[in-house]
């Protein structure tokens, strides 16, 4: 963690009381996430590194108490699968993101125009033409995923999980290779996509 500039907490729910106690009185709903989240917290904060908070509805104890660590505390409903790409949430990560030493900016950007329903039937949010139009830029219109995460600033597995969409959706290609990483190129479709929503010059 010493070579880390800063620290983001993620509160998933991992324990729930439905009837118990709490320091001699009766609770019911508690919501718990690991207790790791409270040891990662407490180093970042002895190394005085800057900390985001991210946690489910209901979970307030420790590090999610409003005010222990700063402005950067959000909560929001983790069942709904679009909550690591919202308004709030990838605000939120720019601003955090500004206090870091020698941070490159978020390039991620929320428009709030809802999913886009494409030929194939799939439908397509905002990060998916984000990402297309990464291999819109591309020299070749050809990336591999792991160049894909570095620029949208991803995990190679939430990259992989956006070029899939945009692979059932016939606008992208994947050439794979036992001995070298996929490498996926744009196609005509994806090309005339990106045309359509004025992301391609």
């Amino acid at each position: 963690m010493k070579q880390c500039v800063g620290a983001l907490i993620v509160g998933v729910p991992q324990i729930e009381i439905a009837d118990g106690t709490w320091k001699g009185g009766p609770v019911t709903g508690v919501v718990l996430p690991t207790e790791w989240n409270q040891i990662e917290a407490g180093l970042a904060h002895s190394l005085n590194l800057p900390l985001m908070v991210i946690a489910h509805e209901g979970i307030s104890n420790g590090v999610f108490e409003r005010g222990v660590v700063g402005r950067f505390i959000f909560e929001v409903d983790m069942t709904d699968s679009g909550w690591p790409i919202s308004k709030e949430i990838i605000e939120g990560l720019r601003t955090w993101r500004e206090t870091l030493p020698d941070s490159p900016p978020l390039k991620i950007e929320w428009r709030p125009t809802g999913p886009v329903p494409t030929a194939a039937g799939t439908d397509l949010s905002d990060i998916h033409f984000s990402v297309l139009a990464l291999f819109g830029d591309a020299s070749d219109g050809a990336l591999e995923a792991d160049e894909v995460a570095y620029q949208m600033d991803f995990s190679e597995q939430r990259a992989q999980h956006f070029i899939d969409g945009l692979v059932e959706a016939t606008y992208l290609h994947g050439v794979h290779s036992y001995v070298s990483p996929s490498v996926f190129h744009l196609t005509s479709e994806g090309r005339s996509a990106l045309a359509k929503r004025g992301l391609l010059e």
